[in-house]
């Protein structure tokens, strides 16, 4: 028969992405915290991402709304999920992940060791967080972004109708992506 401390293994608690929480059991943390592991019906899954044991936390955290895995608002990953999501991400891109700058983790805001074959380029100035969010190789994202001739901008303008003639077109000074007229 289970104990009165332990009647919260089995519950079920929903989380923020429509998936539910089912507690397995309480182990005790290195500081002597008792903590609940539980399975995620969307989280656990992905048995890279989130093995069996990785999403824990306290009664406490739990009977509150605080979600221990991926479908928080907001996730606290661990270094290895961070590795695993940055790895992934590179295969998917064709980069070469290096690991961390100086091996230093801090979280989201980790700085990479990367290398893109296609540009023969190598940076270490992206964080994890940017990485993951989109951004890549410093070099190729000058090619993406060129921007068109102010010409062609004055032109544009000109045939939309929407201006009267006359109108002066000029790029702003400040944001180089604005045109000011007058």
């Amino acid at each position: 028969m289970l104990s009165e401390k332990d009647i919260f293994i089995g519950e079920k608690i929903p989380t923020h992405r429509g998936g539910i929480l089912t507690i397995l059991y309480r182990i005790t943390d290195e500081s002597n915290r008792k903590r609940y592991v539980c399975e995620c019906s969307i989280c656990s899954s992905d048995k890279e991402l989130w093995p069996l044991g990785s999403i824990n936390a306290p009664k406490y955290n739990l009977t509150h709304g605080n979600i221990p895995c991926g479908c928080a608002v907001n996730p606290k990953w661990k270094e290895f999920q961070w590795e695993v999501k940055v790895k992934r991400e590179t295969e998917k891109r064709g980069y070469i992940f290096s690991g961390w700058v100086n091996g230093e983790f801090k979280g989201d805001k980790t700085k990479l060791l990367m290398h893109n074959p296609e540009t023969g380029n190598t940076w270490n100035t992206l964080s994890a967080g940017k990485f993951i969010a989109g951004q890549g190789d410093p070099k190729t994202k000058h090619h993406l972004k060129q921007r068109k001739s102010d010409q062609h901008y004055r032109e544009l303008f000109e045939s939309s109708g929407k201006f009267p003639e006359g109108t002066i077109f000029e790029r702003d000074n400040i944001n180089k992506d604005k045109f000011d007229c007058y």
